[in-house]
């Protein structure tokens, strides 16, 4: 899992594969090969990968739980809803954007955070405290700040349906308060860890 993460995809399926060989493989190498396989868009792969993983250690894995974008997307509505008025407003001037993983690109353009391949969201741009500082006048043009959630990451981090929906609601928070300027400890302080 540790090449995995560090976006060695590679050498992660050569090391899934020494240890699937082994007479007493481990389900973590059937959950890295679920990963493996969705990162190249075999979803039916990943998730009987998943299925099995959860099948074999009920207690430490569990299976995805899947939703149809159209109901991901609803949920992300509900949840921007539900926010105070002044939050959502907020979240007018940034774009919420909806991916099944995060690519190699989106791993090589967040400013100063590291992004890992199971992130559930992530905050890139600039946030709103410091667009004055950002006008565009030194140094280029800011593009337009961005939440991004990742669907597949969610969905396999849930236990059930309401755990997706609290998952989906917690991530677009927290990375509303990304955008908003507050830092990890601010957000642990609101509940949004």
């Amino acid at each position: 899992m540790s090449l995995f993460l560090q976006w060695r995809f590679e050498e992660a399926e050569q090391a899934v594969e020494a240890a699937r060989a082994l007479p007493d493989a481990l389900v973590d190498a059937d959950i890295v090969l679920g990963c493996l396989l969705e990162r190249r868009g075999d979803y039916e792969g990943a998730d009987g990968w998943f299925e099995r993983a959860a099948a074999a250690a009920p207690d430490r894995c569990g299976a995805p739980v899947r939703m149809t974008r159209q109901e991901f997307d609803k949920e992300i509505q509900l949840a921007i809803r539900a926010l105070p008025r002044q939050f959502r407003k907020s979240l007018e001037r940034v774009s919420v954007v909806v991916q099944g993983l995060p690519d190699d690109d989106l791993a090589g353009s967040a400013d100063e955070q590291e992004v890992g391949p199971d992130m559930l969201g992530l905050f890139d741009g600039v946030p709103l405290p410091e667009t004055g500082e950002h006008d565009g006048s030194v140094g280029g043009p800011v593009g337009p700040s961005k939440i991004y959630l990742f669907q597949r990451n969610l969905e396999r981090l849930a236990h059930s349906r309401d755990d997706l929906v609290e998952q989906i609601r917690v991530t677009l928070y927290h990375e509303l308060g990304h955008y908003l300027g507050f830092d990890e400890e601010d957000m642990d302080g609101l509940g949004l860890e």
